[in-house]
């Protein structure tokens, strides 16, 4: 037989007794498992603060785990109570365990009684074993599963029923609860039982008051863990339904009878959340029950099933009790309520409860008192009105799960008002705004926040950042329906976030300014919800934190160190609300909220479907698009909910929010993919004041006269509804069209709402100051209704056409001043210009009004200020002046003693001229004077500035900011707020001061960098004339190719004229003196890298030549495309063969040439630079004369384009690395021969020394018995022989 029990935890239980049962004697008891020092007998010695526990650590518990206790002699047991651990923790309270009993003391064969589910409550209960009782001399408790992994009780006592008290009772009743005395009872006299005779007497003195309270029938409810997990809450519901009346102090006794129940536990529960923190439980069975309170307060019959539909009411009778009464509004009055004060001290705390359908007090009778005394029916009206609204948002009835359990609200004399996980609380002290009948003064937001706390849907509702947020829906819902606070309309005047005084910037202290911060900071600026700014922690520094850190899936991935800090909960829930509003009020899709949380409660395993945070704000919105069958992701956007995010949000559970490009990606394409229809309305600019205007689908009216109804004063103007109608928000621009401000409806209004007071920044920037305003209808309709008199946009004009031509005078054709422009970038500049110039001089805005001309000039010159290109840059091959703005005609100077500005030129002293040496990151550089060689390496602020490092090494890296055309500060990399400054004696000091006396110029004084590109361009040019000259045959009268050419892209005879056209360009710039030349070499370089890759030259073996003018060539390896050259350098590569980029083509070291050697088809490969033949040694190739010269087969690779080089021993290699060596191995690279020209080696200077001796020498510095035609040394200088 099995039996279900299903019983909710409690936060608190003590120690109750039967005290009236008999206790049966044990003999011993004995447990298969036992840690040391909780033996088993701990559970049998009559102290509840002791208790047995499963082993633990290095021998955990095994379940199952078993419990036996044996008595002296078989006796009658009619019940064994466990009592669980008294301590708060709750390791070890019994699952599933089976009771067993065997008849005997000694025996070994069982009877099973059952198996029960105690889902590890900390409840007492009692198993009986049997109607009537059993003769055992053993009973067993199998326990197959307990809390956290163990086993464990503080006591298990067995009982026998004692009758004697009921048998005393009997004669005199005519019902087995006592409730009813027999006809012919009529007096007390003869009774020896003291309770009997009290319960007579009570019953003849006033039969109706004494039953009121302390007879009663209970209802089952569902079990609070049920309701948690059924609406996906993390809190428990009222743990405490069923008040009795009865009221008793700790010691005090009590007789209860019962009647009913019927296979459900039934119990009683004693709890003061003011008097006394602890409470107390106790097990009742049908029938008398002993009850000794171990603590003090209200008594309430605990009656908890998920069979509550089916399961029978429960009678019970408190016999003789004390009782303190409590006040339901589903059959009492206010009547009722005063008589239950009546009389009562205002010193008096205990609780005194009361209820409504769905709400339960739980308030001192001194509260009760001072703030509620006559009408605690508009009280609890006021609290079910709170109900109604909370259990709205979930969607209880709209998905057929409302419960009849009731949420809870109780005093406590510690904290403020909060949360907890049985209800909600509040301090003694603060309870009149909680109490208060009147609902004008009624704390609507406050209750709602606390319950709506324990309504928060989790996981799915409250992820990170929401804590304090998502509870607020509950409340802002209730606050809108009943608040007393109303208008002459009948409509909430006052609304938390549209009318609280609040806000930041300008708008601070205004009425309304919290939700005007959502409108600047999320809508606007479009700052990612949950970093949004706001009135609460405005300004707050973020932390610096080393945190756990996972990826967007939840991945961990170690630690990482981030800042995190708090942020406004009221600004975040504004798109909920005004979600909630559109949606439910204005009726565009109703219920829209409770659609999304069902969803959540419906999605099977949630939390591991929706593993992070992002993951649950994502799928929040895919959910809201779901249900209202509408793309609502704009809305979500510029709320910034969909905007890539990865923080760390502060909250109670702390946590990281991760929402990247492809989660938003996703939910794009998912919603795409539905077919939603796209929202037209602004449902952003949407509040608690306007809503009306999106239901009834009011269209925006506006006067035909520009400003009326508007009226300016300060940075504010302000707009009448009454004029300006049906407009749902406000937005500012300025003279360009930009959008500076956007005011929420009602911003700063009366509680009548009949004004906005519109924000109107006024500044001398025309970037920043307002032009004009912008009413908003409901469907996104804008109609200017307010500009300034006069003539704004033209004076800006001027003001943009002064700026242009100060940008024109900063022209610069040399390259000598940095920031300057360039003059080819200025053209079409220039002519808009004189363009708008014209303009302004003739009046004539017939093409363009001065505001559209003011645009395209401000976008000119914003992009000319953003072209690089167009800009002279730095060069750091130059030596600059400084020029110091703040002292004219003074530029910065070397000194030992620091760095100073004087008024000596700075051409021809190189202690006036800087170099710019490139820092470690892009855009730093590391200052070194020219005459000292050193470096800048003293920054301190507030101390003179040093050149002292001899090394960039030790040297300090600085950046250039531009503070305005061609101005510049010199900003330290290590201290980003020193910057070089000049004091009043002309020293350099380190400053954080900005202004001119912390400006500088840069004029180049030497100009390397011209000479520089010139020889690049040259270089380059010669290379184009090696392709030119193997790809062209003639040029005129049209383009011809040489007939071995092999075309690679058809495209090639264009690619060729092109790399001609550039050719040319760059012969004329050069001839010109141009000095910007990195254009030319830039398209020149480009033109040929196209035409190199577009064709092939029909392999042929190079040229060989025995006499002195020679053929010579660049050795490319085909394979890597570096060149090979002699490697001079220290070590055993001195003279070895090595390749890397071809940086100068006139480097004689990558120069070669072929002689032919004694075997027809072999050559000897010399090297100019050295004048010596290439040898082998180990597996390297040298060309300085340290090895044997070897003689080399170059052929035509058959199935690659190239060439090889080798002998009958190996093959010329390279190796795979950078700027790899030539080696000589089994396989072979691919080589190219590129021609250079044909060379007199007669020119060559001698490289080796050979004696002066009229012996004959050749070039390898070996001697020649008999020359023959040739080059050879004699004496020491060159010889040719004919």
């Amino acid at each position: 037989m099995k039996r279900f029990v299903n019983l909710f935890l409690c936060l608190v239980v003590a120690w109750g007794l039967s005290a009236q049962d008999a206790q049966v004697a044990i003999n011993s008891v004995v447990a298969s498992s036992a840690q040391p020092g909780n033996e088993a007998a701990l559970a049998a010695d009559g102290n509840a603060s002791t208790i047995w526990h499963s082993t633990w650590g290095n021998n955990p518990t095994k379940f199952p785990v078993t419990f036996t206790m044996t008595f002296a002699e078989s006796a009658h047991v009619d019940y064994v109570r466990y009592t669980p651990r008294q301590d708060g923790n709750n390791n070890g309270n019994w699952n599933e365990v089976t009771v067993a009993y065997c008849p005997t003391t000694t025996g070994s064969n069982f009877v099973d009684v059952g198996t029960y589910y105690l889902n590890g409550a900390g409840v007492v209960y009692d198993f009986y074993l049997a109607d009537g009782g059993v003769e055992c001399g053993k009973v067993r408790f199998t326990i197959k599963s307990g809390a956290n992994g163990f086993a464990s009780a503080a006591e298990i006592t067995p009982y026998a029923i004692d009758d004697s008290k009921s048998e005393a009772f009997a004669p005199y009743f005519t019902d087995g609860l006592f409730t009813q005395l027999k006809p012919g009872v009529t007096g007390s006299e003869g009774i020896e039982d003291a309770d009997v005779k009290a319960l007579v007497d009570n019953l003849l003195a006033d039969a109706e008051e004494y039953r009121k309270f302390r007879v009663g029938e209970y209802e089952a409810y569902m079990t609070p863990a049920t309701v948690r997990n059924t609406f996906k809450i993390s809190s428990l519901y009222n743990n405490y339904e069923n008040p009795t009346g009865v009221y008793l102090k700790a010691g005090e006794s009590c007789i209860v009878m019962v009647s009913g129940i019927a296979g459900y536990p039934v119990g009683l529960k004693i709890r003061n959340w003011y008097v006394n923190e602890d409470g107390s439980s106790y097990s009742l069975r049908n029938g008398m029950n002993f009850i000794t309170a171990t603590s003090e307060g209200n008594v309430f019959v605990d009656y908890y099933t998920d069979e509550f539909r089916q399961a029978p009411n429960v009678k019970v009778h408190f016999i003789n009790a004390p009782v303190q009464g409590y006040w339901d509004q589903a059959t009492m009055t206010n009547e009722d309520w005063k008589i239950l004060l009546k009389g009562r001290s205002t010193n008096d705390h205990s609780i005194l409860i009361t209820r409504s359908e769905h709400a339960q007090l739980a308030y001192p009778v001194s509260a009760w008192l001072k703030y509620c005394p006559d009408n605690v029916d508009s009280t609890m009206t006021l609290y079910q009105q709170v109900q109604w609204a909370e259990r709205d948002i979930m969607g209880l009835s709209r998905y057929g799960r409302q419960v009849k359990n009731r949420q809870l609200f109780y005093a406590t004399n510690y904290g403020f008002m909060a949360a907890g996980g049985e209800g909600a609380y509040c301090h003694y002290n603060s309870l009149g705004g909680i109490m208060c009948p009147d609902a004008a003064k009624f704390d609507f937001w406050g209750v709602g926040h606390e319950w709506g706390h324990n309504n928060q849907v989790t996981p799915g509702f409250k992820w990170s950042g929401c804590g304090e947020t998502t509870n607020n829906i509950y409340a802002s819902w209730a606050q809108f329906h009943f608040t007393g606070n109303r208008n002459a309309e009948g409509k909430p005047a006052s609304l938390r976030l549209e009318d609280e005084t609040s806000g930041i910037d300008e708008y601070a202290g205004m009425r309304g300014g919290r939700m005007q911060t959502y409108f600047e900071e999320a809508i606007r600026k479009g700052v990612a919800w949950q970093l949004q700014d706001g009135p609460d922690y405005h300004g707050t520094t973020p932390a610096t934190k080393t945190v756990a850190a996972i990826d967007a899936d939840g991945k961990s991935i170690g630690t990482v160190t981030t800042t995190s800090r708090n942020y406004d909960h009221f600004v975040k829930l504004v798109p909920f609300w005004q979600l909630n509003l559109w949606g439910t009020l204005a009726g565009k899709c109703p219920d829209i909220i409770p659609m999304v949380i069902e969803g959540i409660r419906t999605t099977p395993d949630y939390g591991t479907a929706y593993n992070t945070n992002g993951k649950q704000q994502v799928n929040w919105m895919k959910l809201a698009c779901d249900s209202a069958r509408i793309d609502l992701l704009p809305f979500f956007e510029k709320a910034g909910m969909l905007r890539p995010i990865h923080a760390y949000i502060e909250d109670y559970g702390a946590g990281w929010n991760i929402i990247t490009e492809e989660m938003i990606a996703a939910l794009r394409a998912y919603v795409k993919e539905q077919g939603y229809p796209a929202f037209t309305e602004e449902i952003n600019y949407i509040n608690g004041h306007n809503y009306h205007i999106y239901r009834d689908n009011l269209k925006l009216e506006t006067p035909e006269a520009m400003g009326q109804g508007c009226k300016l004063s300060g940075n504010k103007v302000t707009v009448q509804h009454n004029v300006v109608k049906n407009a749902v928000a406000f937005e500012t621009y300025n003279v360009l069209g930009e959008l500076l401000r956007i005011t929420m409806y009602g911003l700063g209004s009366n509680d009548s709402h009949t004004y906005t007071q519109v924000l109107y920044p006024k500044t001398e920037d025309m970037n920043t100051t307002s032009a004009y305003i912008m009413a908003v209808g409901y469907d996104g309709t804008r109609v200017k209704i307010y500009e300034e008199a006069g003539d704004m946009e033209l004076t800006f004009l001027r003001k943009a056409l002064t700026e242009a031509k100060s940008m024109l005078a900063l022209t610069d054709d040399t390259g000598t001043y940095v920031g300057y422009y360039k003059p080819e970038y200025l053209a079409g500049f220039q002519s808009l210009v004189a363009e708008i110039q014209a303009v302004v001089d003739n009046a004539d805005t017939s093409v363009h009004t001065y505001g559209e001309w003011l645009v395209l000039l401000n976008q000119a010159i914003a992009d000319m200020q953003a072209n690089s290109e167009a800009k002279v840059p730095l060069y750091t091959e130059n030596y600059y002046a400084l020029g110091a703005v703040g002292y004219k005609n003074t530029s910065l100077e070397y000194s030992t003693a620091g760095l100073k500005v004087t008024f000596a030129a700075p051409a021809g002293n190189a202690r006036k001229q800087w170099m710019f040496v490139p820092g470690e990151e892009d855009g730093q550089y590391y200052m070194q004077n020219v005459e000292s060689q050193l470096y800048v390496s003293v920054v301190a602020e507030g101390a003179r500035v040093k050149a002292t490092a001899a090394t960039a090494e030790t040297a300090l890296p600085f950046i250039f900011v531009e503070v305005e055309p061609a101005r510049f500060l010199l900003q330290s990399v290590s201290n980003p707020d020193c910057f070089l400054s000049c004091d009043a004696g002309k020293n350099v000091i380190a400053s954080s001061d900005k202004s001119s006396m912390s400006q500088w110029t840069l004029a180049a004084v030497v100009d390397n960098h011209t000479a520089s590109m010139k020889a690049m361009l040259e270089q380059l040019m010669a290379w184009v004339d090696i392709t030119l000259g193997e790809l062209v045959a003639a040029r005129e009268p049209e383009l011809q190719l040489y007939d071995d050419v092999i075309v690679l892209d058809a495209n090639l005879p264009a690619y060729v004229a092109a790399l001609l056209a550039a050719y040319d360009e760059a012969v004329q710039a050069l001839e010109s003196g141009i000095s910007y030349l990195e254009a030319y070499l830039v398209a020149l370089e480009s033109a040929h890298n196209q035409v190199k890759t577009s064709y092939q030259k029909a392999l042929s073996l190079p040229e060989a030549s025995e006499g002195s003018e020679v053929m010579c060539y660049y050795l490319q390896c085909l394979d890597t495309e570096a060149y090979a050259y002699h490697f001079e350098g220290a070590g055993r590569y001195n003279g070895a063969i090595r390749t890397g980029e071809l940086a100068d083509a006139t480097d004689r070291n990558f120069w070669f040439y072929l002689r032919p050697a004694e075997t027809e088809g072999q050559y000897y490969i010399y090297n100019w630079q050295t004048a010596k033949a290439v040898g082998v040694s180990g597996k390297y190739l040298y060309v300085n004369g340290t090895v044997d010269p070897d003689a080399y087969t170059v052929a035509i690779a058959e199935e690659a384009y190239g060439l090889t080089i080798g002998t009958a021993s190996g093959l010329w290699n390279v190796q795979s690395t950078a700027n790899g060596y030539a080696q000589f191995t089994k396989t072979a690279a691919m080589w190219k021969f590129v021609p250079i020209g044909k060379f007199d080696t007669s020119n060559i200077a001698p490289v080796v020394s050979t004696p002066d001796d009229g012996v004959y020498y050749d070039l390898l510095g070996r001697r020649v018995e008999s020359p023959s035609c040739g080059i050879y040394i004699c004496n020491g200088r060159k010889v040719i022989i004919k």
